[in-house]
């Protein structure tokens, strides 16, 4: 018998098959090329095959110590996030940002990726912070 979390990421990538086909038909219908958009193949593909599964999984696994936790599948998604959009916006990283980066639709795609990243790296950061926090300031079970 197949697992849940099987099925989810299963779906997903069933579901990122479809997304990439109607993109697809849009593309040709509109004769706009995707491929030069990094932004909605990086939200597509990032999105639909990495986070959404993972954040499904961890909103509905009950933390029971069974299977992973949900915390470790939001952490998961977050460095997948931030590891993608350097993967995306490699071209940025190595040649740089140039003079004027709102000027090159596709410079400024970038940049917004390294911000999902960033952002999302700062937000894991923030996470483990307040978890941490909240650890040490609960009440000691041997004081009552």
């Amino acid at each position: 018998m197949v697992s849940r979390e099987n099925r989810v990421i299963a779906a997903s990538f069933v579901l990122l098959v479809i997304a990439i086909g109607v993109l697809t038909a849009i593309d040709s219908a509109l004769e706009v090329s995707l491929g030069e958009h990094p932004l909605p193949a990086f939200l597509v593909v990032v999105g639909i095959a990495v986070v959404l599964p993972q954040l499904y999984l961890a909103a509905t696994t009950p933390d029971d110590g069974e299977e992973i936790s949900p915390r470790a599948r939001v952490r998961f998604a977050a460095v997948a996030i931030a590891a993608f959009a350097v993967l995306f916006a490699s071209d940025v990283l190595l040649t740089g940002v140039g003079a004027a980066p709102l000027e090159d639709a596709e410079t400024l795609q970038n940049l917004v990726i390294l911000g999902i990243g960033g952002l999302a790296v700062l937000g894991l950061i923030a996470s483990e912070f307040l978890a941490g926090y909240r650890s040490d300031s609960s009440p000691d079970d041997d004081l009552r």
